[in-house]
């Protein structure tokens, strides 16, 4: 399994194993790219030191919400890209 670049990983270890079910090089970029792009608009309203905990705690909370209400995720991509924004 590849790991998210070494600048995300604490930004999307709660959903590490959504990750894991990213299987193309492209998907995987594609994901970095969105959350990359979402941490910096969460660094211009808490700073560079609280953004990435503050974005991990969001995709923790939705995937905790997926989880107890949602079901499986059938699209790994599609969940992280609408989870980050």
């Amino acid at each position: 399994m590849a790991l998210p670049s070494l600048d995300l990983r604490a930004v999307l270890a709660p959903v590490k194993l959504v990750w894991a079910r990213l299987e193309s090089r492209g998907a995987r970029c594609l994901v970095e790219a969105k959350v990359r792009t979402e941490l910096a608009r969460v660094v211009g309203f808490a700073g560079p030191a609280n953004a990435p905990q503050l974005l991990a705690d969001r995709l923790a909370r939705r995937l905790d919400n997926q989880m107890r209400l949602g079901g499986p995720i059938t699209d790994p991509v599609g969940w992280l890209i609408e989870a980050s924004p």
